[in-house]
C-alpha cells in the first residue's frame, strides 16, 4: 500500500504538469510540493489544492477502503456542521431575545428615573404643605409653642 505522498508524486508524474507547475497553481513553492511526496499523511487542504491543480477528484488520492473511510468522515463532518448551524441559529435567536430584554430594561430605567423625579417633587411639595399646615395650625392655636417664633 502506497502512502499518500507517493500517490501524489505518481499522479503528478502521470499528469501533463510538472511539480513546478502544480506548485504555481497551488500558490506555493515547488520545494513544498516535493516535501509532500515524502509525507505519509497530508493535510486535506493541501490535497484539495493538488486535486484542483491536477483537475481530479480528491478521492483519487485514496485507495478504495480509504475512500470509504473518507466518505464516512465527510458524512460525520456534514452532521457536525449541521449541528453547529442549528446551534448558531439558536444562539442568534437568544441574542435577539437578549437585545429585546436590554431595550426593555433601558426603557424601565428611564421610566424609573422619571418616577424618582416625580417622587422627589412630590416629597418637596409635601414638605411645603406640612410646613404651611404647621404654620397655619400654630397661628390659629394660642398655646402653640412655635407661635412666638413664627410671628416674630
Amino acid at each position: 500500500m502506497q502512502h499518500v505522498g507517493k500517490r501524489i508524486k505518481t499522479m503528478i508524474d502521470e499528469s501533463k504538469y510538472s511539480a513546478k507547475e502544480i506548485a504555481e497553481k497551488m500558490g506555493t513553492s515547488f520545494q513544498n510540493v516535493y516535501r509532500l511526496f515524502e509525507k505519509e499523511s497530508v493535510e486535506t487542504k493541501h490535497l484539495f489544492k493538488i486535486a484542483e491543480a491536477l483537475g481530479i477528484q480528491i478521492s483519487q488520492f485514496f485507495e478504495e477502503e480509504s475512500r470509504n473511510d473518507l466518505t464516512e468522515e465527510i458524512k460525520k463532518l456534514k452532521g457536525e456542521i449541521q449541528s453547529n448551524i442549528e446551534t448558531i441559529t439558536q444562539l442568534q435567536n437568544q441574542i435577539k431575545i437578549f437585545e429585546k430584554l436590554v431595550k426593555s430594561n433601558e426603557t424601565l430605567i428611564r421610566q424609573n428615573k422619571l418616577l424618582l423625579k416625580q417622587v422627589s417633587s412630590l416629597e418637596e411639595r409635601l414638605s411645603i404643605l406640612e410646613s404651611n399646615f404647621e404654620s397655619t395650625r400654630c397661628n390659629n392655636a394660642p398655646d402653640c409653642e412655635n407661635r412666638k417664633t413664627i410671628i416674630e
